[in-house]
């Protein structure tokens, strides 16, 4: 049951009620090692660890996980101090009134992480910039430059790496961001026959196509920061057509985005737009 489908969270808010404190253990002694497949497995027995809200839940879980199986759960209302979560891949993990002093992160691979009124002072991210970060339900951060600044008030060690490793994730995440740029505006296009030669655009397109193709990580990022900044930026309008959220490529931009599109060539309200957006 438990690999078949995803376990709503009632369902492991309900176990945790019914069950002791050694049911925890019991569990994963059946499970382990959990490790890579193609099931629910993992999640759901994350989501079942996490919903006992102990300490020792939590590093009963981290022990019995593989390192390379990505956590995205949420822990609330934990003392997890000086735990470790070195080496491990983090995508969507949510921290909410936890207690994460001198936790070890170092090497982590984290995509998406969220602190909530969660204190991190003391806790080591030496070589594990994460990709977002969310403090106290605000704004995602995104991007290296802008994630180092948000961790620094916090109490954070090793987020001031070497110079030129923070430069390379930044450089890193500025392509990025100019892929998505690229992608959005080839949403607009439509080629001739003999490619380029002929090429027009569409007038507008709904919403939903906009933000089409997008992983859900890239998704939240073109929601919240990437399509508001072209709006912004005098790239995109934004409009109501009977009834629907479209969006139109204005003509001041055109000639830019065919020059991205065309020769990967970054100019105009573009260039001004993704030197905004490549630093969070």
């Amino acid at each position: 049951m438990l690999s078949a489908r995803p376990l709503p969270e009632e369902v492991a808010a309900f176990l945790a009620e019914l069950e002791g404190a050694d049911f925890v253990e019991t569990l994963l002694e059946c499970v382990r090692p959990l490790s890579h497949g193609s099931n629910y497995l993992s999640g759901n027995i994350s989501l079942v660890c996490s919903a006992f809200q102990s300490r020792e839940a939590v590093i009963l879980l981290l022990g019995a996980i593989e390192k390379t199986v990505p956590l995205g759960f949420r822990v609330h209302d934990v003392d997890l101090a000086e735990t470790d979560w070195s080496g491990r891949v983090l995508d969507g993990m949510e921290f909410v009134n936890c207690d994460l002093s001198r936790a070890r992160f170092d090497d982590a691979a984290i995509r998406e992480v969220a602190f909530q009124n969660s204190t991190l002072e003391g806790a080591s991210f030496q070589n594990a910039i994460p990709d977002s970060v969310q403090f106290d339900y605000g704004p995602r951060v995104f991007g290296a430059t802008a994630v180092v600044e948000a961790l620094r008030p916090h109490g954070v060690t090793g987020i001031e790496g070497e110079k030129e490793v923070l430069e390379d994730l930044a450089r890193d995440w500025g392509d990025h961001v100019t892929q998505l740029i690229a992608s959005r505006m080839r949403r607009f296009y439509v080629a001739g026959a003999g490619g380029s030669k002929g090429s027009k655009w569409d007038v507008s397109i709904l919403e939903m196509n906009l933000l089409g193709g997008l992983n859900q990580f890239d998704r939240r990022f073109a929601v919240s920061k990437l399509i508001p900044g072209l709006v912004r930026g005098g790239v995109l309008s934004r409009v109501r057509e009977h009834g629907n959220v479209v969006y139109r490529l204005n003509d001041e931009a055109k000639d830019d985005a065919r020059r991205l599109i065309e020769e990967e060539e970054i100019s105009g309200l573009i260039e001004t737009a993704l030197a905004r957006l490549a630093v969070g």
